[in-house]
C-alpha cells in the first residue's frame, strides 16, 4: 500500500501559513538632532519600534549602557501605544560624548 502524503503537505502548509500570520514584523527606527557634536554637548535620540500589529505577546527589554569611557546617556522617556491597531514603542535620549572621535 502507498502512503498518501498529500495530505499531510496541506496540514504543513496550513501550519506554516498560521504561524506566518501570527509572527509580527517590525522596524525600527532612529532620529538624532545633530550628526556631530562637541565634547560634552547633548544630543537628542529617539528610537522607535513600529510593529504591523497589536504585537501583544512582544515585549522590547531597553537597556542602553548609561555610562562609558566614550559616552554617557540619560534616559529621558519610555513610552508604549497603540495607534492605529498598531504597537509603537518609542524611547527618548540625551547622549553626552565624552571623547573626540
Amino acid at each position: 500500500m502507498k502512503l498518501n502524503l498529500g495530505k499531510y503537505k496541506v496540514v504543513f502548509l496550513l501550519l506554516v501559513f498560521v504561524l506566518k500570520l501570527s509572527a509580527s514584523t517590525y522596524e525600527w527606527s532612529v532620529k538624532a538632532n545633530k550628526n556631530s557634536a562637541y565634547i560634552n554637548e547633548a544630543i537628542h535620540l529617539e528610537y522607535t519600534c513600529t510593529y504591523d500589529d497589536k504585537a501583544d505577546l512582544y515585549a522590547i527589554d531597553f537597556n542602553p549602557t548609561v555610562d562609558n569611557d566614550e559616552y554617557s546617556i540619560k534616559i529621558l522617556r519610555e513610552d508604549e501605544r497603540i495607534r492605529d491597531n498598531k504597537k509603537i514603542n518609542s524611547y527618548e535620549l540625551i547622549l553626552f560624548v565624552k571623547k573626540e572621535g
